[in-house]
């Protein structure tokens, strides 16, 4: 009995985490890249207004957590780059500027499949984990 109630605590977990991050799918929807200058790392104010109005979401929606990507890993600065772009939306503006804790965010960079000069935003998926904080992989 006390196994099968163990079991059921689990899967309720698992299903409340599931359901929690699908409402968070429906809460943001579809989600712009931020676009940066060539070799830039500077948010420009079109991207601080997406960032803004996703930091909001965010606030609203306690439970769910940002996956934020940087693209490019042909060359050590562009590995530096795309660490540069995440680094900017996450510590520069998410954390730093809006007060939003370390924890609501998953820190990616040196994806392959994207431009290079944006990051992507995305929900987390169900139990999808990873670092809010990557050492920069080639500091000046």
């Amino acid at each position: 009995m006390k196994k099968s109630f163990f079991f059921f605590c689990i899967l309720s977990a698992f299903a409340a985490n599931a359901i929690a991050q699908n409402e968070c799918a429906d809460a943001f929807g579809s989600l712009a890249s931020i676009r940066f200058s060539p070799r830039s790392n500077r948010l420009n104010d079109e991207a601080k207004e997406i960032l803004a109005a996703v930091a909001g979401k965010l606030r609203k929606n306690p439970s769910c957590t940002l996956v934020v990507t940087g693209y490019c890993d042909d060359s050590n600065e562009a590995k530096q780059l795309s660490w540069d772009h995440v680094n900017a939306i996450v510590n520069y503006y998410f954390i730093n500027k809006e007060g939003l804790a370390p924890e609501r965010f998953i820190f990616k960079y040196a994806e392959k499949g994207g431009d290079c000069n944006q990051a992507g935003l995305r929900v987390a998926a169900p139990g999808e984990t990873g670092p809010n904080w990557v050492d920069a992989p080639f500091p000046d």
